[in-house]
């Protein structure tokens, strides 16, 4: 499934993704990779828990932590402190 970063905290390192059936989910980052607004990424990005997504856009894998899945606006605005 692939989704397109639409916000960052990075002090907290949480992300929120437009997923393609125009639904949020919210990850954490889990190492050293920096993600920008507007990449493009695929993965499990429905699955809660640990997984490893990949950056179409910078061509890099990464692993993070999926905090929420299927969130509202009012939902992931919350999780990233917004």
């Amino acid at each position: 499934m692939n989704g397109t970063i639409i916000a960052i905290n990075r002090i907290s390192g949480m992300h929120a993704a437009r997923i393609e059936d125009g639904s949020v989910t919210v990850f954490e980052m889990t190492d050293s990779h920096e993600a920008a607004a507007g990449d493009v990424i695929t993965g499990e990005l429905q699955t809660l828990g640990s997984e490893t997504l990949t950056n179409k856009t910078q061509l890099e894998s990464f692993e993070v932590y999926i905090q929420d899945a299927f969130c509202s606006d009012s939902r992931w605005r919350k999780l990233l402190n917004l």
